[in-house]
């Protein structure tokens, strides 16, 4: 698989080669936020494509972008970000496998994208949170049952490990939208 990073707005290739990749996908599979409409500020495009985005705060954070064959297979974002008065980071920001990829023999989360983000940079913050948007809450609500311990469904193969380690904080107010957030102590720097 190969990895490549986006770290800059000035990295235009790269990012024009990223956007290119994903549209290959029925957009059907596709999250809005990862459509090409202008109007739409919190789409991966128009982040990418800002100077002042959110990946590149404090020359910090960054995406990720896997490929496989030349062809699209998962992406993924982090960036520092201050929450609740607590420092920490976003984790799995625009996060997207591809649907051929999903419940994969290789766990993209587990097996690349931690231990990519780890090789890059240290993770800032002594916490780490997860956000999901309102068309990803069922996403949240794995992670409630998980909490009101009614469902260990977190703990399968299918699920990145370190995801049990997240509890729900609820929802909070990031980047003008409210979004659901689960929250860990930062195990990454340990």
């Amino acid at each position: 698989m190969k990895i490549e990073f986006i770290n800059s707005y000035n990295e235009k290739e790269k990012i024009k080669k990223f956007i290119d990749s994903f549209q290959e996908i029925d957009s059907a599979f596709l999250p809005k936020n990862f459509s090409t409409d202008k109007s739409n500020k919190g789409n991966i495009v128009n982040i990418l494509n800002d100077e002042n985005g959110r990946f590149y705060q404090k020359n910090a954070g960054f995406v990720i972008v896997y490929t496989e064959l030349n062809k699209f297979v998962a992406c993924g974002g982090y960036f520092p970000f201050i929450l609740d008065k607590k420092i920490g980071s976003i984790l799995l920001s625009r996060f997207f496998i591809r649907k051929e990829w999903r419940a994969n023999k290789i766990n993209i989360t587990d097996d690349y994208f931690v231990s990519t983000i780890l090789e890059k940079k240290p993770i800032l913050g002594n916490w780490l949170w997860m956000t999901f948007n309102k068309d990803r809450e069922i996403l949240y609500n794995a992670f409630l049952r998980q909490d009101q311990k009614k469902s260990p469904i977190l703990n399968s193969s299918i699920w990145p490990s370190f995801f049990t380690k997240f509890y729900c904080i609820g929802q909070r107010e990031i980047f003008n939208t409210t979004q659901y957030v689960v929250e860990s102590k930062n195990f990454l720097n340990i």
